[in-house]
């Protein structure tokens, strides 16, 4: 779980601790809006580059999207274990 955790608290201090220039992204595109729409698309890693950038940057100022980011990467990080045994999928899946 501090897996989960810790992912958030990354994505928070990235910034502040040189790793990756800092960017801002366009306000005029809708980033002052709320995320919490995004926050499960997020959390699946499903978002395209410059949505996952806009939520990465609006959970830093806002606690309540940063919580619905946080209840989703913890939900899908228990993704793994609700599935009982191994499962074959089937063989026409990739079609």
């Amino acid at each position: 779980m501090s897996d989960l955790y810790g992912h958030q608290r990354e994505v928070r201090s990235r910034t502040r601790s040189g790793m990756e220039p800092v960017r801002t992204p366009d306000l005029s595109a809708g980033s002052d809006e709320h995320v919490e729409d995004l926050a499960a698309a997020y959390a699946l890693d499903a978002l395209e580059p410059d949505e996952r950038e806009r939520v990465e940057f609006h959970i830093r100022f806002c606690p309540r999207c940063a919580a619905a980011v946080d209840r989703d990467l913890r939900t899908t990080g228990m993704l793994p274990f609700i599935v009982a045994g191994t499962v074959t999928p089937p063989a026409d899946l990739k079609a």
